[in-house]
């Protein structure tokens, strides 16, 4: 296996139940799935997609199982990509909160450092992220590799490759199936390719 290759970060797309946070296990819309096929499309035309990885939440899993099938490449599910564990709010949407958990949650949304509501640190998401990551790299193949994961773990990782606390992860927002791209090189930092955050059009 080659040590330098394309990585794209991508998210799911629109789901069934939008707004949820957390682990929520919603499944996408026929919308999500029509959006995740045009950035998919789009992906693969520019450098050919060698290897996927997904979150084993269906709005990730579903798409990546029907994509991977379909242009027969290796398809790794894994639960350490999940989203970030937000405890007794897991599923529960935002604008849904109200007082002592609403209060939580902005506090949360300026430092996200501590658990929300008894679930997961930002350390121990992020710990969990890049062992998933490295587990997966190292039994992959050569050439592009695609995570389709959530907007969670995507913040999480590029706040760990860059350096930044976080209480900067508002920097990142992507859109349902917007995506980052990396060049991944085992020896060096990641050196970012592509970051487009809005939904495909």
């Amino acid at each position: 296996m080659s040590t330098a290759f394309r990585l794209t970060l991508l998210r799911h797309g629109a789901t069934l139940a939008p707004g949820g946070l957390g682990q929520h296990d919603a499944a996408l819309s026929p919308l999500g799935h029509s959006q995740l096929e045009a950035r998919w499309a789009a992906l693969n035309g520019t450098d050919p997609i060698r290897a996927v990885a997904s979150s084993d939440l269906q709005r990730c899993r579903d798409f990546a199982e029907i994509a991977a099938s379909r242009d027969t490449l290796p398809c790794r599910i894994d639960a350490g990509f999940r989203e970030l564990d937000c405890g007794r709010l897991n599923g529960v949407r935002a604008d849904a909160l109200v007082d002592g958990d609403a209060l939580s949650y902005r506090r949360w949304q300026h430092d996200p450092a501590d658990g929300l509501a008894g679930g997961e640190s930002w350390a121990v998401f992020t710990a969990r992220i890049d062992a998933a990551l490295q587990r997966w790299l190292v039994a992959g193949a050569d050439g592009h590799h695609l995570l389709l994961t959530h907007g969670g773990v995507i913040k999480a990782l590029l706040l760990h490759w860059f350096g930044l606390p976080p209480n900067r992860h508002g920097q990142f927002w992507p859109g349902h199936a917007g995506h980052v791209s990396v060049w991944w090189d085992a020896a060096y930092p990641p050196v970012l390719l592509a970051f487009d955050a809005e939904p495909p059009r």
